[in-house]
């Protein structure tokens, strides 16, 4: 995988060009009538791609926007609606070649004036969360209908590829770009994808149907209504697909065992799979009761990762020190163990902090997998000397509020990304902004060598385990483990084992159909 990874994302001056292979068929036993309800735990904050408060959105927008590249479970980057791209001038270019084939929701064709005017919007429009992951990018020439230059800053745009993969590669049809559409409640026939949406619910869900136009993928878009339905409990998402009420849910934790269950009786099927989505305690040092670097390395040393993942996950969550997984191509082997569990060394540094009576607040949505998290690190803290006060909080508000600066810790889960720039820039740079103010030049500087076209492999990745070694030293999040999950569905469901983005735990089921 490695291998393949690296010849796609950096090379010192070219990445290889990747073609599309013979043309996709419809599969014989499809039901055209067939309709599907899927259970997710990610409540809908917005359908914007370009303006997303969090990666668990995702999963929505997939549905409905089809990206310029494509990221497989293997993290392997592969074509979508750019069919090859290449390195060029040394690095300070990047030219797509793009289908000649794809539609808009809206009947119109997609061609380079609508990637130019999607990676402008992308770049400009007010409250983007992709702006940062783009920034590399200069200025865009349309060179042919089907052809288009991205023009670089110097030194800049070796993760595009990855990046054009996730949101900040979204397309939306220019007329509603023309339009100025509010896409996040009522993108209407915006989207590019195999889906357009019906209905959609804030913060519940989203009806689509299958996209009004004829989609240049016969492989995917082959259900007739497609829903995505916010429920909170993993064992309430279980016992709906169990009950019928669902045909397919996203499991986590405790209930893995019971749906794995399930599954060996014939009742429902159900695919395993692995994510490098980390559970974490997300700390604001700039917030009066954390900016005591002691404080903070007291609070890693006071929690014992181990005991959270046996009883909020019953063992299936891997216990990490680092954002990224130990099969990342950029972990750092040697946080392996930094910030271990040691009870006594947390007390002593309170003591050495000279902060008497330390106290912060921990925000967490009530009735998810971050309440139980949050009570045992509570009970925790509170044995190495630190008063830890519990907050319970909607989740989207929480997640705003700890987002623009308002709360000192967050219980959440820090999502897998296609490379580690755009991790970078939700953790550190841009997004939560954990970075204090009197070292963030220098994370600017290092994060900007990480997407250097010139560097090779080894070089970006030392950068980022630099970048993750210093979160670490000063605690800016506390990772816990990286979680797993069972996606249980009915068994008359097709492809589920074959979603791409299951190392994010945010698969891309525009290809799952209902068999007759």
């Amino acid at each position: 995988m490695l291998a393949k990874l690296k010849m796609v994302l950096c090379s010192a001056v070219t990445v290889a060009a990747l073609t599309m292979g013979q043309a996709t068929a419809q599969p014989a036993d499809v039901d055209p009538e067939g309709t599907v309800t899927m259970a997710w735990a990610g409540p809908l904050a917005s359908l914007d791609p370009h303006v997303v408060p969090g990666l668990a959105d995702q999963i929505y927008l997939f549905l409905m926007y089809d990206r310029l590249t494509n990221a497989d479970s293997n993290v392997v980057i592969q074509p979508m609606l750019a069919k090859s791209w290449a390195f060029g001038d040394g690095g300070r270019t990047l030219t797509l070649q793009l289908r000649d084939d794809a539609k808009f929701h809206d009947g119109t064709p997609f061609n380079a004036e609508a990637v130019k005017a999607n990676l402008e919007r992308a770049k400009t429009v007010e409250g983007s969360t992709v702006k940062n992951v783009l920034a590399s990018i200069e200025s865009i020439d349309v060179v042919g209908e089907f052809e288009v230059r991205l023009n670089l800053a110097p030194g800049q745009g070796g993760d595009l590829p990855a990046v054009l993969a996730s949101t900040a590669g979204a397309m939306i049809s220019p007329k509603a770009i023309a339009e100025k559409r509010d896409l996040r409640t009522n993108p209407g026939d915006a989207g590019s994808g195999a889906y357009m949406p019906k209905t959609v619910t804030p913060g519940e869900g989203v009806v689509y149907v299958k996209a009004p136009v004829d989609y240049w993928d016969k492989e995917a878009g082959l259900l007739k209504q497609f829903e995505v339905k916010f429920v909170t409990q993993a064992a309430a998402r279980l016992n709906g697909v169990r009950a019928g009420q669902f045909d397919l849910a996203q499991i986590l934790g405790t209930d893995m065992g019971p749906a794995k269950q399930l599954a060996a009786s014939g009742t429902i099927g159900a695919y395993d799979s692995t994510t490098s989505n980390v559970q974490s305690l997300l700390l604001r040092a700039s917030r009066p009761s954390l900016e005591n670097a002691k404080i903070r390395q007291a609070v890693a040393h006071a929690i014992d990762r181990e005991a959270i993942s046996q009883a909020v996950f019953g063992g299936n969550c891997l216990v990490t020190d680092q954002p990224l997984v130990s099969t990342h191509w950029a972990y750092n082997k040697d946080l392996a163990g930094f910030s271990s569990y040691d009870p006594e060394k947390a007390a002593a540094l309170v003591k050495e902090s000279g902060v008497a009576s330390p106290t912060f607040d921990i925000v967490f949505a009530p009735g998810s997998s971050w309440e139980p998290q949050a009570n045992i690190i509570q009970g925790m803290l509170t044995k190495v000397g630190i008063d830890a006060k519990l907050v319970p909080m909607p989740q989207q508000d929480g997640f705003t509020a700890f987002r623009n600066g308002q709360l000192d810790a967050f219980q959440y889960v820090v999502p897998a990304t296609v490379d580690p720039s755009i991790m970078v820039n939700s953790l550190l740079t841009g997004g939560y902004n954990l970075a204090p103010a009197d070292v963030k030049d220098k994370i600017l500087e290092m994060a900007k060598l990480g997407t250097d076209p010139s560097q090779s492999t080894e070089q970006r990745a030392s950068t980022y385990r630099e970048l993750f070694k210093m979160a670490a030293e000063n605690v800016w999040l506390y990772p816990i483990c990286a979680s797993k999950a069972v996606w249980a569905h009915k068994k008359n469901v097709v492809g589920v084992d074959k979603a791409g983005w299951y190392f994010a735990s945010l698969p891309d089921f525009r290809s799952i159909y209902v068999s007759k």
